[in-house]
């Protein structure tokens, strides 16, 4: 089970050095919308994901693939693949931070970051406690 809070925020408004923490480079596009059928490149992992219906909480699977079948499968993608740098930036209770800056035909969304918290039993993170100066734990 997936529980998942997703926040906007303006990149300059973050208060730590957001490079100081791990990045993924994320590649992925969606095969179907019904089940979401979506794959994904996580920079050497390329991973099949099929979730569930539901918006807050919904059932995830995630499978191995090897990368010739994630190009096989690339081809047959609607729309155009999304293309991110992910920041993981640990919170307090096991929690973790997905800071999301986007590329490509989505670079134009760089000024703003999508947040996701996940992790820790599905734990949610309070929507203001980026714009209250949370200062996130250490990069290890």
């Amino acid at each position: 089970m997936e529980i998942e809070r997703k926040f906007l925020t303006e990149r300059e408004k973050i208060p730590f050095d957001i490079t100081a923490f791990p990045c993924m480079e994320i590649t992925q596009a969606y095969i179907g919308f019904s089940p979401v059928i979506r794959i994904r490149r996580s920079n050497e992992a390329y991973i099949l994901t099929v979730k569930g219906k539901g918006l807050l909480a919904r059932e995830e699977f995630e499978l191995p693939l090897e990368q010739e079948e994630y190009e096989a499968l690339q081809k047959k993608a609607e729309g155009e693949s999304i293309v991110k740098k992910r920041w993981l930036v640990p919170l307090a209770g096991g929690l973790t931070a997905e800071v999301d800056f986007y590329e490509g035909t989505l670079s134009g969304l760089n000024n703003r970051g999508g947040i996701s918290i996940a992790g820790g039993g599905g734990g949610i993170c309070p929507a203001g406690m980026v714009r209250k100066g949370y200062q996130p734990r250490k990069a290890v």
